[in-house]
Formats: C-alpha cells, sequence, structure tokens
C-alpha cells in the first residue's frame, strides 16, 4: 500500500495490488495452456486500485478498468481505478468477455483480488482522510450500479459483500463509525425523520447516519442488507442498547412518537419514557402506574392497559 501524487496533475491516490491465489488459477492456466499453440500462457494473475483522495473538483465515477493502460470502454463505470493483468478484445477497448478460459482468467482478477482490494481502500482511506474535506465524500468513492451497468454488476455486487463487514461510514455528528453499529436514513426516510433528526442526534449521537442512493442500491444487491434503517422498530432496539435516558419531557414524548408510529404494541419494556408529572420518567414494564397530561395520555392510549398492569 502506498501514496502517490499523479505527476501531470495534483490528484493523490491510494494504490493497493494483490495476486489471485495459484490454487485459483491452476486450472484456468491447464486449459489456456491446452489451447495456445506454443504452450505459453501468461502465469501471474495480479490486480490493483488505484483511489484518488477526494479534494476541491473531485469528480464522481472519473475512474474506470485498465490493463496497463485506461480501456476506452470501460472509463467513467468507477469512481476509482481497477488495474489488472486481464484478457482484452480484439479492438482492445475492453475486457474480453466471450466464455472460456480468458473471460474466466479476468473474472478470477476481479472477484478475487480486485473487490477485496476496493474494500481494503476504503478503510485505509479513512486514516488518511484529509482534514479539508467532509467526511461524507466518502460515499462518493463507493461504485454505483446504475452507472457500472448490467455487466459489471457482479464486479460491484462482490465490491459491496466485502464492504459489508468492512465499511466505516460518516455519522450525522461527523464521526466514523462501522455500517453494522449504524442507524441509517436513506432519501425517503430523511424527508420523512426530517424534522427529528436534530431529536434523533441527541438520543443517538453516535449511530445516526445517512446513506445516498447510489450505496444503498449497492447493498440492496445483498442477499441481506447489512445494516439498519431508521424505523419505529429499530427505535426501539436502538433506545434500549443505548439504555437512553430522556433529559426533558418534549424529547421523551417525541421519542415516544417516533417509537408508537407502527401500533406494534412489542419492544418497549425497558424504555424510559414514560413522563411523570413530578419531572422524573418510568419505564415500560417495571414501574408503578403514571399520571400523564392530557396530550401524553392521547399518545399513551394504545398502552394504557400495559402501563397500569406493570407494577
Amino acid at each position: 500500500m502506498k501514496v502517490q501524487t499523479n505527476s501531470c496533475s495534483s490528484t493523490r491516490y491510494l494504490l493497493l495490488s494483490g495476486a489471485a491465489s495459484a490454487s485459483s488459477m491452476e486450472p484456468i492456466i491447464a486449459e489456456l495452456r491446452a489451447k495456445s499453440p506454443t504452450g505459453i500462457v501468461r502465469a501471474h494473475a495480479t490486480g490493483g486500485v488505484a483511489m484518488p483522495f477526494p479534494q476541491s473538483g473531485f469528480k464522481v465515477n472519473s475512474g474506470g478498468v485498465c490493463c496497463f493502460l485506461p480501456l476506452e470502454r470501460c472509463v467513467g463505470l468507477f469512481p476509482v481505478l481497477v488495474n489488472g493483468t486481464f484478457e482484452l478484445s480484439s479492438c482492445r477497448r475492453d475486457l474480453l468477455r466471450e466464455k472460456g478460459p480468458k473471460s474466466s482468467w479476468n473474472f478470477r482478477i476481479l472477484m478475487e483480488v480486485c473487490a477485496p482490494l476496493y474494500s481494503k481502500a476504503l478503510s485505509h482511506m479513512v486514516t488518511f482522510w484529509p482534514h479539508d474535506v467532509p467526511r461524507t465524500a466518502i460515499w462518493d468513492l463507493l461504485p454505483s450500479p446504475s452507472v457500472a451497468g448490467e455487466q459489471w454488476r457482479p464486479f460491484v455486487k462482490e465490491v459491496y459483500c466485502h464492504l459489508a463487514s468492512e465499511l466505516v461510514v460518516p455519522l450525522c455528528t461527523g464521526e466514523w463509525n462501522v455500517t453494522t453499529n449504524c442507524l441509517f436514513l436513506d432519501d425517503y426516510l430523511h424527508k420523512h425523520y426530517e424534522a427529528s433528526v436534530p431529536l434523533l442526534q441527541r438520543a443517538l449521537p453516535k449511530r445516526l447516519a445517512i446513506i445516498p442512493v447510489h450505496a444503498k442500491e449497492g447493498f440492496l444487491l445483498l442477499q441481506e442488507i447489512p445494516f439498519t434503517f431508521v424505523s419505529p422498530c429499530s427505535l426501539r432496539a436502538a433506545l434500549l442498547e443505548a439504555h437512553y435516558r430522556p433529559t426533558s419531557v418534549e424529547d421523551a414524548v417525541a421519542l415516544l412518537a417516533l417509537c408508537m408510529e407502527d401500533g406494534v404494541l412489542n419492544g418497549f419494556t425497558g424504555l424510559r419514557l414514560l413522563p411523570r408529572t413530578d419531572g422524573t420518567f418510568a419505564t415500560f414494564g417495571h414501574d408503578l402506574p403514571v399520571m400523564c397530561s392530557l396530550e401524553e395520555q392521547t399518545l399513551l392510549v394504545p398502552w394504557k392497559d400495559n402501563v397500569v398492569d406493570a407494577a
């Protein structure tokens, strides 16, 4: 791994390289050797990723695929440069895609070498992140399934498969956190919860993150989405996990309203969101019956019996 500056511009790149395992390439090399008139074939299946550091004027999807030189038909597919010892088409503008050992060679380099390197580069990028660039710009470095197109979908899916366990993302507070520890808002949810974002940030300061459309599309390629969206159910679980204690009646009542949006009665035991008249807060399922204001009572109608019997 190294950081290098492009001599033709001020763009700095994080470079990672690797090679496919000999055991996975042996059957392909044997088939290529059998079909070669001379019996001589390329022996090393290597690949690499050059990830640009975001800076002023950074253009999304300005990268592409290279075989030492950029391939004309693969420019703009990704925000990074993906390089490998690929087998090329006859016009040398694209990867060879005809079924056979040569296309299998390309596929193995992309899936076994380049995809995991793409993910590792993003993980390392967090360490080298420029102080003058908003951390939300890291989302611009993730591949877009719609931009890459159908032919490159398996590769994009493999990248996101590796990112599922390794990706560190910026929270709304500006801090970093891994995806599995975050509660995500997409564009639709952000509009729905827009007025409540400050409240959610106060209640869950190290959990809330906003995911852009192209990244959500990428993770949706996986069988299981590796993160949790904001919902009444996930809010209840997150507040319980965080042992949340409200600091004001207003916050408690507002959070209670959000947690009750789905009308589900499960998942409230242990939540301290019931305002008492003396200014303290009672816990669902544990405390004695509470007296609430008229406004708060209207919120608690579906849980009236549960609260009374909670003792």
